[in-house]
C-alpha cells in the first residue's frame, strides 16, 4: 500500500522552521506509523528536557495546540500528534483537547474563535459548537459569546 502525504507544516521544536515542511511517501502503513513514532519519540525527549523550564514547556504546548488547531492532521502526522498530545496531558497541559482529529460535519462557518495562550494569539472558524468542544473541552454553557458586527471591504 502506498500512502502519499503532503504536510505543509509539522510542529517539531527540534528542527529549524525551514525543515518543517514535509513531503512524505510511505510504501506501507506500518512504515508510516513507525516513522511517526520515531519522530514523536525524538520530540518528546526534547520536550522532556525542558521540564526545568516550565515556562518554555508551556510555550511549546501552546505552539503544539496552535498547530493542531490551524493545520489539518493528516495520515502523515496522526500517530505523531497522538503521542505528543499524550505527552502534554501527562504534564497536566492541554487537558481540554481530548483528541487530535476533529471531523467536520457541517460546511457553514458560524463561529469565529480567537485563542489567546500567552504570546500566541490565533483564530479559527468553527461550523458547530461540537467542533469547538472537541478542541477546548468546554460545554456550550461555558463558552463566552460576544456578538460582533464584522464589516468587510473590498480592497481592490
Amino acid at each position: 500500500m502506498i500512502t502519499l502525504s503532503s504536510c505543509n507544516y509539522i510542529y517539531d521544536p527540534t528542527t529549524t522552521p525551514r525543515d518543517r515542511t514535509k513531503f512524505v511517501i510511505y510504501f506501507e502503513t506500518k512504515d508510516c506509523i513507525l516513522s511517526q513514532q520515531k519522530r514523536a519519540h525524538n520530540v518528546v525527549e526534547h520536550l522532556d528536557s525542558l521540564k526545568v523550564d516550565a515556562e518554555r514547556l508551556l510555550d511549546e504546548s501552546a505552539r503544539f495546540f496552535k498547530w493542531l488547531i490551524l493545520h489539518n492532521v493528516s495520515t502523515c502526522n496522526l500517530e505523531y500528534s497522538r503521542i505528543l498530545l499524550s505527552f502534554f496531558h501527562s504534564k497536566g497541559l492541554l487537558l481540554g483537547k481530548s483528541t487530535v482529529d476533529n471531523p467536520i460535519k457541517q460546511l457553514k462557518h458560524r463561529y469565529l474563535v480567537v485563542f489567546s495562550m500567552g504570546k500566541h494569539v490565533f483564530a479559527k472558524r468553527y461550523n458547530s459548537i461540537r467542533e469547538l468542544k472537541v478542541d477546548t473541552g468546554k460545554r456550550p454553557s461555558q463558552i463566552q459569546r460576544h456578538k460582533t458586527d464584522l464589516v468587510c471591504h473590498n480592497l481592490r
